[in-house]
């Protein structure tokens, strides 16, 4: 049962520890951090299914026991409907069966609604039963995956609770998130106006995402509150002072320090330098490293011959993660120039590498919320999501670093602006936002 006179929150979110997918950040920050400021958790999450392959046992030290509940909950999802039909096709010859295994995964492909929809509904009856005996003060869904907006949904029609839409992504507006197919479409851009309509507030990453989830929030007749809360970094104190490397010899050492997803998988990385190797000699020609990376990618590095210069240094926990980016010359973030969303796009990793003190390459829209965010930080040089650009990026830092001159270009942030950007931080804004809610309604007060 929860403890009296402390606030109540169910927090929503596939992904969590110890699953290290890049849409746990975010909702590890708010659980570490919201205890400290009277808050009790219960989280809904996903489960600890092998289908999923990167694991962090350490983060779970991060989750505070005494004021935090973790309710995990198996899928099933549609790949793991598609990996029981590939292993039953891989044991049956050509025949019939065969064909008729293939036609059943054509039709999964075109008509399921959404890959998640069965775990969002064993979450949603599990989340019901939490809110009846726990009587949170707060709701929070968490997406992508955005299907999980539809839980708060129905805990807002079953009881008196205020409810918050945490936007990590677009829904319908971002090409890798709107389910497409014969009814998909309208099924989902339907729930996307009644989530506008019905939460007490939205939540978001950057303004330009804020902006039009306002906007379409308004045009549905929902509150079109929304709240700017970017992500952040969880960099201990005593590695943001450590100093920059500004070392000569050795090729360029650029460091990705992320998950190789939808909106950062960026071919024209890899062209870019295939055309910068037809410059300079292979051992001027930087070091690109990756914690992982997918059998497409892998396709792409071998296939432009790039093995020697593009490298897996395999999933790392978070600590080791951090480490290797500390001795890497340069960090790297990947944003494709997609489409519209992209320009909203503003990555958990920018702030980690920000508070690291490293410098930045960032690949980016020229008019993205993420350029206006870098600058304002002098160790940083961007270009847009094309092969030429990219190699001219790519000259401009080998130069810098050769001369000793990559971190020659103004002033580090000071220890108050990492700070300010860190999930502690994010989490009081939070705080602050939560009670703004509450403050001039009836809601119930903690008891």
């Amino acid at each position: 049962m929860p403890a009296p006179g402390r606030h109540r929150v169910l927090y929503v979110n596939l992904d969590f520890p110890p699953m290290t997918w890049a849409g746990i950040w975010r909702a590890l920050g708010f659980v570490k951090y919201l205890p400290r400021h009277g808050y009790d958790v219960a989280v809904v999450c996903g489960d600890l299914s092998p289908g999923w392959e990167r694991y962090d046992g350490s983060l779970l030290t991060q989750i505070p026991p005494e004021n935090v509940s973790v309710r995990r909950l198996r899928g099933p999802f549609l790949g793991d409907f598609y990996r029981a039909i590939d292993r039953a096709k891989a044991a049956l010859p050509q025949g019939w069966r065969l064909s008729l295994l293939e036609g059943l995964r054509s039709l999964l492909q075109r008509y399921y609604p959404e890959p998640h929809v069965l775990w969002v509904l064993r979450a949603t009856v599990r989340a019901a039963w939490m809110a009846c005996r726990e009587r949170p003060h707060y709701v929070i869904t968490s997406g992508p995956p955005h299907l999980t907006h539809v839980i708060g949904l129905v805990l807002k029609a079953l009881m008196r609770t205020t409810w918050v839409a945490d936007f990590r992504d677009l829904w319908m507006d971002d090409e890798y998130q709107a389910q497409r197919g014969p009814y998909q479409g309208a099924l989902f851009r339907s729930l996307e106006r009644a989530v506008m309509a019905h939460a007490d507030a939205l939540m978001t990453v950057s303004p330009r995402y804020r902006d039009l989830l306002g906007r379409k929030s308004r045009e549905v007749g929902g509150r079109g509150r929304v709240a700017l809360s970017p992500n952040g970094h969880d960099i201990d104190s005593s590695l943001t002072t450590r100093p920059c490397g500004r070392r000569r010899g050795g090729p360029l050492r650029i460091h990705f320090n992320g998950t190789i997803q939808g909106h950062s998988r960026c071919y024209n990385l890899l062209e870019g330098l295939c055309l910068l190797g037809r410059q300079v000699p292979p051992e001027r020609t930087p070091r690109l490293t990756f914690p992982g990376f997918d059998a497409e990618f892998r396709w792409h590095i071998d296939a432009l011959g790039l093995q020697d210069y593009v490298l897996d240094v395999g999933v790392l926990s978070h600590s080791d993660s951090v480490l290797h980016s500390l001795d890497a010359d340069v960090l790297l973030v990947l944003v494709r120039n997609s489409g519209p969303a992209a320009k909203g796009v503003i990555t958990t990793k920018i702030f980690e590498a920000m508070a690291l003190r490293r410098h930045v390459l960032a690949v980016t829209p020229s008019d993205s919320d993420l350029r206006q965010l870098l600058s304002t930080y002098p160790q940083s040089t961007y270009c847009e999501d094309d092969a030429q650009d990219i190699c001219r990026a790519l000259v401009k830092l080998l130069a810098l670093h050769e001369s000793g001159q990559l971190y020659s270009h103004g002033p580090p942030l000071s220890a108050e602006e990492i700070a300010g950007h860190s999930r502690a931080a994010r989490t009081r804004q939070l705080v602050a936002f939560l009670q703004s809610l509450t403050d001039n309604s009836p809601m119930r007060k903690p008891v």
